[in-house]
């Protein structure tokens, strides 16, 4: 899995672990401009403190689906959504993962921040420049979809709830 390495204010050097849909194209661009290194995992590298922005996974799934409907997958997003009521699996690509299997069991430190905390957060521990903020994808109000979507992502929600 690839990630970014460089070093914070205060932290010395940070891993980023990139999770699709959770500003993540914004981040890479900037630790890429920033000169960060763009590292591949591996079990030295597992040691550095992990820096993981977390997105609420309703949110999330929401927006992943919306996604893949853009890439021309053949489905739309009202059929996605009652697939998933009708007991269709969620996950569709990677911006439908859970976002704790992009954690690797092999990483310490794990700093988990909200994905609305995340500009502060750089600029408060890292130092740098403000990320492009993308626009969001509104999210239906179904109520007979969020909860199967909260029972799936129960890890994840755990994950947003420990975070900053």
């Amino acid at each position: 899995m690839p990630g970014y390495l460089g070093s914070g204010q205060t932290n010395g050097q940070i891993i980023y672990v990139p999770i699709p849909k959770n500003a993540s194209s914004a981040h890479n661009g900037m630790f890429k401009g920033e000169g960060w290194q763009r590292i591949f995992f591996h079990s030295e590298i597992t040691r550095t403190p992990a820096y993981v922005v977390v997105r609420h996974p309703v949110d999330r799934w929401y927006s992943g689906a919306a996604q893949y409907t853009l890439r021309g997958k053949g489905k739309d997003l009202d059929g996605m959504i009652e697939e998933v009521k009708e007991g269709g699996n969620p996950v569709y690509d990677e911006h439908t993962f859970r976002q704790s299997d992009f954690i690797i069991s092999s990483l310490h430190n794990v700093i988990l921040v909200k994905m609305e905390n995340a500009i502060q957060w750089c600029l408060d521990n890292l130092g740098l420049s403000l990320p492009l903020v993308r626009g969001r994808v509104s999210k239906p109000d179904d109520p007979d979809l969020n909860p199967i979507l909260r029972s799936f992502y129960a890890e994840d929600l755990d994950l947003y709830d420990e975070a900053m």
